[in-house]
């Protein structure tokens, strides 16, 4: 691979940084939508920080979310309540907000050790043999098996199928 590939690779585009710039607007008006209950008010804005690693990956989105919490940090009215400022950041609230960021880089991080495997979806897989199922009550040092069961399932019509 060649350096001019590695370096273009690597660049945004125009794209992305219109997409990325749209997402911080959606995470700031969602954030804007809330429940007050207590200090923490229940928000639309972790919804759409889930929306955006979904979209736009976890490259942009870790940059949206950047964007959302400097945009808060200097003052700008982006948080729930139409709050902003460093306090905010400091305050009840900043350990979620900070705490935004990390969920782009965890995709990230599952995205380079899973790689393209994420891309597909089983439905359903056929398998041949019997089928068995264990299942157990644990508290993470003590295993208490469930008695077993069969499955019953009907097939064909009017119930003519094995079981």
């Amino acid at each position: 691979m060649s350096i001019e590939k590695t370096i273009s690779s690597n660049r945004i585009s125009t794209k992305e940084i219109v997409l990325t710039a749209m997402f911080t607007a959606i995470i700031t008006i969602c954030a804007w939508i809330s429940i007050p209950i207590g200090p923490i008010s229940f928000t639309m804005h972790t919804f759409a920080v889930f929306c955006a690693v979904c979209i736009l990956g976890g490259r942009n989105s870790f940059f949206s979310v950047l964007t959302y919490l400097l945009l808060g940090a200097v003052g700008l009215p982006v948080f729930a309540g139409f709050k902003g400022g460093i306090g905010v950041l400091v305050n009840t609230t900043g350990g979620y907000l900070l705490g935004f960021l990390l969920i782009p880089l965890i995709y990230l991080v599952a995205e380079k050790i899973f790689g393209k495997s994420g891309e597909h979806i089983v439905i359903e897989e056929f398998l041949t043999g019997p089928e068995v199922s264990v299942l157990a009550f644990t508290d993470g040092k003590t295993v208490k098996p469930m008695v077993s069961s069969m499955d019953h399932k009907r097939i064909g019509d009017n119930d003519t199928g094995l079981n």
